[in-house]
C-alpha cells in the first residue's frame, strides 16, 4: 500500500515475476547457502580465521571442509 491507496508497480517487475508462474504459483529464487568448492572462513571456535574449501553439504546446513 502506498498511504490509501495500492503502490504502483514498474511493469518489468510484473513481468520478471509472471516469469517464474509455473502452473498457477511463482518459484521463488533458492535460498543462498554453502555448496560444494566455496570458500568460507571459519568465525569462531578452535579453528578461528581459518579458510576451508567446502567439501559437502548435508542438511541442515552442516558443512564439511
Amino acid at each position: 500500500m502506498d498511504g490509501e491507496h495500492p503502490a504502483r508497480v514498474p511493469d518489468a517487475v510484473i513481468a520478471e515475476i509472471k516469469s517464474r508462474e509455473h502452473n498457477g504459483f511463482v518459484e521463488l529464487p533458492k535460498p543462498r547457502g554453502f555448496v560444494p568448492g566455496m570458500r568460507v572462513q571459519v568465525t569462531g571456535g578452535l579453528l578461528y580465521s581459518c579458510q576451508r574449501k567446502v567439501f559437502m553439504v548435508s542438511p541442515p546446513d552442516t558443512c564439511v571442509s
